[in-house]
Formats: structure tokens, sequence, C-alpha cells
């Protein structure tokens, strides 16, 4: 008898520069016709309403992270995540859980939930729960509850722009074509920026208290992506809907290329890319 292989859902992401095979613990199940991973394994496309977590080859554990001085970087598709749906990626203190059990800082037992991305189209949020912190007292981004305060929107590396042109259809970050997300964390301030295309926008949150509360440096993180749809006012209510965009077709969204770094390692392969850049503008 031939080995085969487990069934289920596998993505390959790149772990501390190494090419890794992770399985998916699937809420749906390992049968899921709405759920697509590419031939190459590093995109994942959720349709509907869907839930996936790492976990091992068997499924029985959850992989679990320490983040503290990583970066955290993916590829994301929203285009097809319009107002009142969110897709999500996100880590979870799992700690002493195994699949299927799942808590976050919303349940009974109130965990701390590093959510990197609540998004669709036209709205952003990045908020960092510390257990208890049910309601989200570190928020970056664009739409709902942040749009009436100033100093959680983010900001434009490169051109001064108002909020409103940042991040949507058309805009600085246009939604409507995949775009780049990393998060960093360290002990003092948690940074995630979107780009595209040269286009760069970024929020920093400082406040070493509040995120030493946040198990950073505990193995405790397990990522969590998702795609769903409920009541989203906090985060997309006050953004009107572009007219002529608002999608009645298939709800879905797609993760590429997800990759955890060391800080230190990440700032390397940035400098020497930037000096390969630098000597092949001379080259002719």
């Amino acid at each position: 008898m031939t080995w085969q292989p487990p069934k289920g859902f596998f993505i390959k992401i790149n772990d501390h520069g190494k090419d890794r095979v992770v399985r998916l613990y699937s809420t749906t199940s390992d049968y899921s016709k709405d759920i697509h991973i590419s031939d190459d394994l590093k995109t994942i496309e959720m349709v509907g309403n869907n839930q996936v977590r790492l976990t091992t080859s068997d499924n029985n554990e959850y992989i679990l992270y320490s983040i503290l001085n990583k970066r955290i970087s993916y590829d994301v598709d929203l285009s097809h995540v319009p107002k009142g749906w969110l897709g999500t990626f996100y880590t979870c203190d799992f700690t002493g859980l195994k699949p299927p059990s799942y808590l976050d800082a919303q349940s009974f037992d109130s965990r701390t939930e590093l959510d990197i991305m609540e998004g669709n189209y036209i709205s952003w949020h990045t908020t960092q729960h510390r257990s208890g912190d049910r309601g989200g007292q570190r928020i970056s981004g664009i739409g709902g509850t942040v749009m009436h305060n100033q100093s959680q929107k983010f900001v434009c590396d490169q051109t001064q722009k108002d909020v409103i042109e940042l991040y949507g259809v058309d805009k600085w970050i246009n939604t409507l074509k995949p775009f780049h997300v990393s998060c960093e964390y360290h002990p003092d301030k948690v940074r995630v920026e979107l780009s595209q295309d040269g286009h760069i926008i970024y929020k920093e949150v400082y406040d070493e208290g509040y995120l030493s509360q946040c198990k950073l440096d505990n193995p405790c993180h397990c990522i969590v992506m998702s795609l769903w749809t409920g009541w989203v006012g906090w985060c997309d209510d006050n953004v009107p809907v572009p007219n002529n965009s608002y999608m009645n077709g298939q709800k879905k969204y797609s993760v590429s290329n997800i990759t955890i770094q060391d800080l230190s390692v990440a700032k390397e392969v940035v400098a020497d890319q930037q000096q390969k850049c630098c000597c092949s503008c001379h080259l002719d």
C-alpha cells in the first residue's frame, strides 16, 4: 500500500526563512467546497462564511508562535468583500486548546486577540485586545468608530493626503486590487503597514505598558483567518459605498505568501534589496 497524504487543506508559509507546509483546521470541514488552495500551496481563497486556523499535519495541535520582535506579512485581495462583510487575519492566545476548541477576546474566557486585519474593500481595522479587553482599546484604521478619532487613522508615508483618499476603490491603496500587509510587534509599539505599487499607508501604536499585557513574547499565538458577515458597523458604518461598485455576487477573499520573520532578519533583507537596486541602476 502506498502512502497517502492526509486529507484536508494545506498551505505553504515562509516560517523564519524556511518554507513550511502547514495544515489548516477548517470550521466548515476538510471537504468544504468553499475553500480553495492554489497549486503552489501559497494562496488560500475562502468563499462565504469560513474560518481556518494553523495546525499540525494531523490536525490535533494548533501551531503557536511568540511574536515579539517579529514581522508577520502577507498579500491580500479584499476586492470581493463588500460593506457588511469582513475578511480577517489575526492571532489568538490558544494556550491549552486543541482543535476544535476556540477562544478570543470576546469569549467567556477572554483571551489575547491581536487583529492585524478586520477589513473589506471600504474599511480596515487593526486592534490589539489583551485578555478582558472585549471592546478593543488600541485601534488603528479607516472606517467605523475610527473615523471619529483623528489620532487613530492611517497616514501616508510619501505624500500628504486626506484620510478619505487613502484606502478604498481607486484610492491610494486601491482595494479593487491585491495589496501587501505587514505588521511588526516591537516591545513598545505595533506598526501595521499597507503597500501597493509603491504606495504606503501605515500606523504605529505606542503603548509599552499595554502591549506587555498582550503576551507578545509568549509562544501562545495561533494564526486565524476568516470571512464572515454580521453586524460590522463598528468597522464600516461611516464609510459610503462607492457608486456602481457594490458587489452582489460571490463574497470571497484570498490571502497569499504568508511570512513570519524576526525583525532583525527582515531589516537585513530590505537593506540587501535596496543595495541591489542601487547597484543595478549603474549597470548600463
